[in-house]
């Protein structure tokens, strides 16, 4: 009898896991506050990041739960950003360019099932690099008042992946991400920030095994993204706010070159978030979000702890 219920339980695993995630890794809540900061120095900067991702519920297209016989999952990240901006010129906006790798430094995850049909792996992730464009701040009454950067993304598939592996550093295509951010300040101790991604994936021709052995290649389909915050001054050097990041996929993904129903994916992820100045060079984030209405993917919370420092 246990035999032929492990039996169904792989059976009834494939046939959900055919309905695998889709949609690349991408900055979900990674940026927060004072996204576009004012006035900025020409020059290098660093941002060192470390993400806590854990869920115990694998969302499909209704929000229900997988029938697994247990779902839960935990991601320990790592973001590593350079940054370089050109020297200011009058009336002109600053060139500058954005290079990103990421890691998974540890990952879990447990299908109830002796990791029958998910598992996970680690090392480095994708290659981001982006050239951007950052207007001059506008002033209002002596103060700063809206900042704004342009920036187009490329996702190299530098990372490891390998199509046997629920949970991989790399996503083994290629991806535009371009983006509009923007910062307002509402007062001298006030401001709130948006970014606005648009996300367009290749094709992957090595699809995870979980699509089957039908599955030659799979391509997620287009979505947009954003990231939302907004924080106030409490004392001098530390601001306390609120931060949430939002995805919605657009079109249908598509296997073997022909649409997929039932697998867009959506996320809405909220919660509060701190920001201290500890010096005019160095910054530290704290940023934590619960994730609300998902369909196709995880559904968990999510930690950043990022430090920037400006050269």
């Amino acid at each position: 009898m246990k035999i032929h219920r492990l039996a169904a339980l792989a059976v009834m695993a494939a046939s959900l896991l055919a309905h695998a995630y889709d949609e690349p890794t991408v900055n979900l809540g990674s940026t927060s506050f004072i996204d576009v900061a004012p006035n900025i120095q020409s020059g290098w900067a660093v941002s060192q990041y470390f993400e806590y991702y854990s869920a115990n519920k694998l969302s499909n297209n209704s929000g229900n739960r997988l029938p697994l016989p247990q779902e839960s999952l935990d991601v320990l990240g790592s973001i590593t950003q350079l940054i370089y901006l050109s020297e200011k010129r009058a009336g002109v906006p600053h060139w500058g360019v954005n290079v990103i790798e990421s890691a998974t430094l540890g990952s879990s995850i447990n299908d109830g099932m002796g990791d029958a049909r998910l598992k996970a792996r680690n090392g480095l992730g994708d290659l981001r690099v982006g050239p951007f464009l950052q207007t001059d701040t506008w002033m209002l009454n002596g103060r700063p008042f809206l900042t704004q950067r342009f920036e187009f993304d490329f996702v190299i598939p530098t990372g490891g992946y390998n199509p046997h592996y629920t949970i991989d550093p790399g996503n083994n295509v290629w991806a535009i991400n371009p983006y509009w951010a923007a910062t307002l300040w509402l007062t001298p101790k006030w401001s709130a920030s948006l970014r606005l991604h648009y996300l367009w994936s290749g094709r992957n021709d090595a699809p995870p095994v979980s699509l089957g052995p039908g599955a030659r290649d799979v391509q997620a389909g287009q979505a947009v993204h954003a990231n939302f915050a907004s924080e106030y001054e409490i004392v001098k050097g530390f601001r306390l706010g609120v931060n949430a990041y939002w995805l919605l996929q657009f079109t249908d993904s598509k296997i073997n070159g022909q649409v997929a129903r039932d697998r867009r994916e959506r996320v809405l992820g909220i919660g509060p978030g701190a920001l201290w100045q500890i010096t005019s060079h160095d910054h530290l984030y704290f940023n934590y979000y619960q994730e609300l209405d998902v369909r196709n993917r995880p559904d968990g919370t999510r930690a950043f702890v990022r430090y920037m420092h400006v050269f």
